[in-house]
């Protein structure tokens, strides 16, 4: 019996000894198991008058391998079209080098994805996303000297009989002295300031902007959604890239693909959810982009009364349809009417941010409907408490809604944050 018990332990010890050195040897301190992120990208988030000629960096937070750096894993868009370019890679640096100048007045949108992997194969988490966008190109042929001796250019040049063009005056009757200089916000604040239309000459004709797969979000952001319960929300809440621990304040109830809350007449929707729904997700923000680049892109170029409308300041004006062109801040202090027909569309350029006063009431008057409105705004949109306001706000960063405001419309925030806090926001109806 002893002699089969040593027997035993002759085989047994050999076994543990193995089984130790196997187990030693899979959690091995010096195997590299960390995952890369990017550390760094020019031009950064949200860049506002990038340089048109500007090449677009990433550094990783370690040496990554050089063949996983390819125009494949670093891609440049303006919406789902991709910039054509070559990337290469120094020391833990990747650039993107466009094979042309970038489009001016242009969303791009940049993604490194998890194909881009460090020295040991290890890849990115999830694929890192950023936008930025071009300043206004001021050069063109007619712009530019062609004489080294040459100290100024057509723009800065009068017409021998006046010194005002056509396009800026928005009254017949208005005069203009030959040694008078007319400055255009000035001529738009005379004729916007009061309850007065403008003229059917002056009137636009704009088709819609087309949400796609967007149109059904009464809600959608990049990076987080807050909320002070209760809000009312009718239509559907989404997040992406960003997973649904972001969102707070909805006491989700979980399931497959989506959640439901008692304050959301419609589905939440995040990208760490159940099949199909990253995918969806990645269309409609696709189609933001698509939305967004349409809105910012439609021509020709607003001028006169379409240019800078009060100032920046919508307070006390009345707006025809049409395309605005805010080229800083645009703002309402007090209330302002929109009035149209049931068919005519707003499109409005704002190059920075929207604010909107505590109490501030937009009107619609001749059956304009909110569906056909559309605000592009270059980074945040604030709004005060109380506050009503019509139309898609399409937002670069982050939109905040003060406490008991009401959209009707949709709360769209590429990248940032929504912050809500009792409102009630509805998707118009189509």
């Amino acid at each position: 019996m002893r002699k089969y018990l040593r027997y035993l332990m002759f085989i047994a010890l050999p076994l543990a000894v193995l089984a130790a050195g196997c187990k030693e040897k899979d959690t091995d301190p010096t195997v590299d198991t960390t995952r890369p992120t990017v550390a760094l990208v020019s031009p950064a988030d949200l860049a506002a008058d990038v340089s048109i000629d500007k090449e677009i960096t990433a550094t990783f937070s370690e040496a990554m391998a050089p063949l996983t750096m390819t125009t494949t894993t670093f891609t440049i868009k303006i919406g789902t079209t991709p910039v054509a370019g070559a990337v290469t890679y120094t020391g833990s640096t990747a650039t993107f080098t466009p094979a042309a100048d970038l489009m001016a007045d242009t969303v791009y949108t940049g993604t490194i994805t998890t194909g881009a992997k460090d020295l040991a194969g290890n890849a990115l988490k999830t694929a890192f996303v950023w936008s930025f966008t071009t300043g206004t190109d001021t050069i063109t042929d007619e712009d530019s000297t062609t004489d080294g001796d040459t100290t100024a250019d057509n723009d800065t040049t009068a017409d021998e009989d006046t010194t005002a063009d056509e396009d800026m005056i928005g009254d017949e009757d208005a005069t203009v002295d030959e040694d008078s200089t007319v400055d255009e916000d000035t001529i738009a604040d005379e004729d916007l300031t009061t309850d007065e239309l403008m003229t059917d000459e002056e009137v636009m004709t704009l088709e819609p902007v087309v949400l796609g797969e967007t149109s059904h979000f009464a809600v959608l952001a990049g990076y987080a959604i807050t909320n002070v319960p209760d809000s009312a929300i009718t239509g559907d809440v989404g997040i992406s890239p960003a997973a649904e621990s972001w969102i707070s304040g909805f006491a989700q109830t979980a399931a497959t693909g989506y959640a439901t809350s008692p304050q959301v007449d419609g589905f939440i929707y995040a990208s760490d959810m159940a099949d199909p729904t990253p995918a969806m997700l990645t269309t409609a923000k696709g189609d933001l982009t698509i939305a967004y680049n349409d809105a910012a892109g439609r021509t020709p170029i607003p001028t006169g009364t379409f240019l800078d409308p009060g100032v920046g300041n919508l307070a006390g004006l009345n707006l025809v349809p049409g395309l605005y062109k805010f080229t800083g801040e645009a703002m309402a202090t007090t209330d302002f009417t929109l009035t149209g027909d049931e068919n005519d569309v707003w499109i409005f350029q704002i190059a920075t941010t929207l604010t909107v006063s505590n109490g501030v009431q937009m009107t619609l008057a001749g059956g304009a409907k909110a569906k056909n409105i559309f605000w592009k705004v270059g980074t945040q949109a604030t709004f005060g408490t109380t506050v009503l306001f019509h139309g898609t706000v399409m937002a670069d960063a982050s939109i905040t809604m003060g406490t008991g405001a009401t959209l009707n419309g949709r709360a769209l925030a590429f990248t940032g944050t929504i912050a809500l806090d009792k409102n009630i926001i509805t998707v118009p109806a189509p």
